[in-house]
Formats: C-alpha cells, structure tokens, sequence
C-alpha cells in the first residue's frame, strides 16, 4: 500500500474514533442511569444502545488498523531513508575508487607491454654483459615490476589478474627455457636475438583479457 493511501484511510480511521469517542459518552451515562442523573435524550431507544455498542466496536477495530498503518508508514519512511543513505554512499564510493580501478587496468597494461620479450630484452642487454648477469636481470625486471603492482589486484576483476600472473610465470618460464637450451653459448648477443624472437602468446592474451575486463567496467 502506498504512503497515500494509508494517510487517506488514517483520516477515515480519525473520524470513526471521534464517533466513538461521543458514542462511549452516552454509554457510560446509560451504565450510570439512576433518578438523579440527567436525563437521557428522549429519542435514545434500546435500539440506539445496540448502535453504540456496534459503533464501539467499530471504533475499536479502526483504532487498531490506524496503529497498524501508522506502524507500516513509519517503517516505510524509515526504510526509504536507509535505501536512499545507502545509495549516496555506494555513489560516494564509486567515485573514490573508479578511478583506483582504471588506473590499475592502467597499470597492469603497462606492466604486460614493459615485459614483452622484445621491449625487456632492449632494455636490459647491453654490448659486453655477462651471461649470467644478462639472465639475472631480465628475471629480477619481470619480478621487480610484477611485486610493484601487486597491490593493484585489489582494482581488478579477477580473470585480469589471474592472466596477469599467467603471462608473468610464461615470461620467466621463457627466459630461464632459453638460457638452458643456450647454456653451451657464451656470446650474449645471440642469446638476446633468440629471446626477441620468441613468440608470446601468453602475454597477448592477458592484454586481451584486460581490455576485455576494462570495457565492462565502464
């Protein structure tokens, strides 16, 4: 039932009382009748006490469903005033952390590109490096900057970062893959050429995965 049409049958309930409250009057001098009271009116007739008791009873019975209503009108109010406070706090929440999820999609993107075997190994090698030194950097770079980002899991859906971690493991499984196949070679350079090499699908498909995950989001 909505608010108005228990204010409405509230009023109903209002007037039914004030009937009953004149009615109860008369009842009790009926109760109390003896010679020296005042006298009754004349056209009040058995007949008038059954409307009494009948109006009583009615009164009675509407008093009981204006506390009833009165009850479920207030309990409404009151539910309407949660449902609103709560909605203006989700939409004060969305506010301060949709921008901490789009900046760790961000993020994370950025992670996925900087560790993709061509731009790694541009970055780490250098003419004259060691072997084993050459394959303790490219480890700790994709190691360094996944453990950097950790915290960002918190922002994103859960298949982002389980491909995320996938791509990361895949890297590292590549590189330490390679190194062992290659161990018999010294000259770094090949070594770094059969990496840049190396496909990855792995990692393009997390980047998918995220892009996919973002467009949800908004």
């Amino acid at each position: 039932m909505n608010p108005l049409a228990m204010i409405a049958l509230l009023g109903v309930a209002r007037q039914r009382f004030s009937a009953f409250c004149r009615n109860l009057f008369w009842f009790q001098r009926i109760l109390r009748f003896n010679e020296k009271s005042l006298p009754l009116p004349q056209n009040l007739s058995t007949m008038n006490i059954w409307i009494i008791y009948s109006l009583m009873g009615a009164g009675l019975l509407l008093m009981v469903a204006a506390m009833i209503l009165l009850i479920r009108l207030s309990k409404m109010k009151d539910a309407e005033l949660r449902n609103g406070s709560k909605m203006e706090l989700k939409v004060q929440a969305l506010k301060i952390i949709m921008p901490l999820k789009v900046q760790a999609y961000e993020r994370f993107l950025l992670y996925l590109e900087r560790v993709q075997l061509p731009q790694l190994v541009k970055r780490v090698y250098l003419p004259g490096m060691e072997k084993g030194a050459f394959h303790l950097q490219l480890l700790q770079n994709v190691r360094e900057e996944f453990e950097h980002n950790l915290a960002q899991q918190l922002y994103v859906a859960g298949t982002t970062w389980n491909a995320v971690v996938n791509a990361k493991e895949e890297l590292v499984n590549q590189i330490n893959t390679t190194f062992e196949q290659l161990k018999d070679e010294e000259d770094v350079a090949i070594i770094a050429q059969s990496l840049v090499a190396l496909p990855n699908p792995v990692v393009e498909q997390a980047v998918s995965v995220l892009k996919h995950d973002f467009e949800r989001l908004l």
